[in-house]
């Protein structure tokens, strides 16, 4: 191959060679709560507290499939079951991230952000897959704040009442935005039946309804979820 095309990935492994003789670590959270749901709300129970997380519903699939919730994953309250669901955050920690990534605008910055971005990733997976082979029986789904499925970023600020990023060196603003970049965060269903989904384009009703829920202004639920501004 030209050397052109492979500059970036000598360069990649100049700089994880640089890391490891460093011996950077990653940093790793995972709570295991009991969860049940009060229709489309997801409750965790933490202590005392009670954490309601609400999530949002796909509107339309293929004719005869059902529309996915993350709450279809955990009973519904009036069951009086709960079942067990892993929030989890991996990061290099701002310490880190700013060591390798001085100007995250130059080339020499964003190589190191990716670097630094997959190997999360990779410890995320590898995190998931332990936490699933010592306690649980299925894989399940891990949905990470951001994803089709978990779209409101400022779930982040729930999420904090918990994992308390500030003790793994992550800063979160007050619209839940994550500091480094090289972080992630969400939670982990050990469903047997769980899957990975897209909401699509929501109805107003849907948006007014998770806004209510939220304890979002009109304005807030277009600020956190782009996709809402569409309706159908």
């Amino acid at each position: 191959p030209p050397r052109s095309t492979l500059f970036p990935y000598t360069t990649l492994f100049r700089s994880l060679d640089i890391m490891v003789k460093d011996d950077v670590k990653l940093t790793a959270k995972i709570k295991v709560l009991d969860a049940c749901a009060a229709e489309d709300d997801i409750e965790l129970t933490y202590g005392e507290e009670t954490i309601v997380l609400p999530v949002l519903r796909q509107t339309s699939v293929l004719s005869g499939m059902p529309t996915l919730s993350l709450s279809d994953f955990v009973p519904q309250k009036d069951t009086g079951s709960t079942t067990p669901v892993c929030l989890f955050a991996v990061t290099a920690g701002t310490a880190v991230y700013s060591k390798y990534v001085h100007d995250s605008a130059t080339y020499d910055g964003i190589l190191a952000d990716l670097l630094l971005s997959r190997l999360v990733e990779a410890a995320t997976d590898y995190v998931h897959k332990e936490i699933i082979s010592q306690h649980f029986e299925s894989i399940g789904i891990r949905p990470a704040v951001g994803y089709p499925s978990l779209p409101d970023q400022s779930i982040v600020l729930l999420l904090d009442k918990v994992l308390k990023y500030e003790d793994m060196d992550v800063k979160l603003t007050e619209n839940g935005a994550i500091f480094p970049s090289a972080t992630i965060t969400g939670l982990i269903f050990p469903h047997s039946d769980a899957k990975y989904f897209s909401l699509g384009e929501l109805s107003e009703e849907q948006r007014n309804d998770y806004a209510h829920r939220r304890g979002f202004t009109s304005e807030q639920a277009d600020k956190f979820l782009p996709s809402m501004k569409k309706y159908i």
